[in-house]
């Protein structure tokens, strides 16, 4: 609820801001060999990192800004938001990958990995989307806290990286509950091609919102256990 209550502060300008990295993330996934998820990882998970910080600015009554999409390229953030960018990114889109590859072969590394979509029309499927998208969910609840922790607590990377695993595992249960709802709505959204703009820009924000309810939430009852 506290996730909703973020998003309702201001549910267009985040739909717009969600939008750009949006625009970014399609732009990046359509240069050749460099393209799809591999540059795709560092850029939209730093652009990302910086609306977690806007959420922040959000929570405490302050506006949302515009900057906070280039806030995780700032000099002093940008090689830790870098260095976690690529912790996270690697490790979904790795498993994700794998998960492609175990249904599509060869072509869906090419397909995924490489960005050669083209070559591969066949496997711009319902399914295709249900498998990456659902397989990557997992690591990414998983992961959710670690950028929280290294972005407002001020640890390294690496210990952020570690400190926000040990956090998701102790709180298990609710997260397990907030990866169901969000692995029923991908589901749902790439089964009916009408909700496939409505998952991609507006559930999208207010799951970002959510992450930084969660986290705020755990590291509260962290202090106060």
């Amino acid at each position: 609820m506290d996730g909703l209550r973020i998003w309702k502060r201001a549910p267009f300008k985040l739909f717009f801001v969600y939008m750009v990295v949006t625009i970014v993330e399609v732009a990046i996934e359509n240069i050749p060999w460099v393209g799809s998820w591999t540059l795709h990882i560092f850029v939209a998970g730093i652009m990302l990192y910086g609306v977690l910080l806007g959420l922040d600015d959000l929570a405490g009554g302050k506006p949302l800004r515009w900057s906070c999409l280039v806030a995780g390229f700032r000099h002093g953030r940008f090689l830790r938001s870098l260095t976690m960018a690529a912790l996270c990114g690697f490790i979904i889109f790795g498993i994700a990958q794998l998960a492609v590859w175990a249904a599509f072969g060869n072509a869906g590394v090419d397909f995924m990995w490489l960005g050669h979509r083209v070559a591969h029309m066949a496997l711009m499927t319902p399914r295709m989307q249900q498998i990456a998208s659902v397989s990557a969910s997992v690591p990414s609840v998983l992961l959710m806290l670690a950028p929280c922790v290294m972005l407002f607590d001020g640890q390294p990377p690496w210990r952020a990286f570690k400190r926000g695993v040990r956090m998701a595992l102790r709180h298990a249960a609710p997260l397990a509950v907030f990866l169901l709802i969000n692995v029923a709505i991908i589901w749902a959204a790439s089964s009916m091609l009408w909700l496939i703009p409505v998952s991609l820009l507006f559930i999208p924000p207010w799951f970002l919102a959510c992450n930084y309810a969660i986290w705020r939430d755990v590291r509260e009852s962290s202090i106060q256990g």
